[in-house]
């Protein structure tokens, strides 16, 4: 009896920790209308099950098929080569027996800026804007996109 019962709790244990393994993940800065900086290597990075032999091809480069592991922790990376082209451009990430899991679409390449401070360096949009004057016309440019983390 006491045997079943450690066969048991080992097996309860077992599927617990393989039901765990995460599916893919994105950071929700790796997201549709996002900006990548023009003509540099940048990182992408996520989660997906470690049995992976994840793929990932940039529109850009159709050819050029990025092959990533995860590690222990089912967290992987991969490094891009960016265009100078505008774009809009999407990456698709396949997974497991070259299943599409995750395409990111309407990703423009130009210049990208990280603010960070405190809460005065914050202004939302819907607020008034006085004696702006032209800033306002840049207020209605798509390719002018904006990411806060919370």
């Amino acid at each position: 009896m006491k045997r079943l019962f450690i066969i048991i709790t080992f097996i309860l244990a077992f599927t617990h920790v393989s039901a765990q393994n995460p599916e893919f993940a994105l950071p929700s800065i790796i997201s549709d209308h996002a900006v990548m900086q023009r003509n540099s290597e940048v990182k992408l990075w996520g989660w997906c099950p470690s049995v992976w032999d994840l793929k990932i091809v940039c529109s850009w480069a159709p050819a050029d098929t990025i092959h990533a592991k995860s590690d222990m922790h089912c967290s992987w990376e991969a490094y891009i080569r960016t265009p100078e082209s505008t774009g809009p451009h999407s990456i698709r990430f396949y997974g497991w027996e070259n299943k599409l899991e995750r395409e990111v679409n309407d990703i423009l390449m130009g210049e990208t800026w990280l603010c960070s401070g405190q809460s005065n360096m914050e202004y939302i949009m819907s607020y008034p804007v006085r004696d702006a004057g032209d800033i306002t016309k840049a207020l209605e440019n798509k390719q002018v996109r904006f990411f806060q983390s919370i």
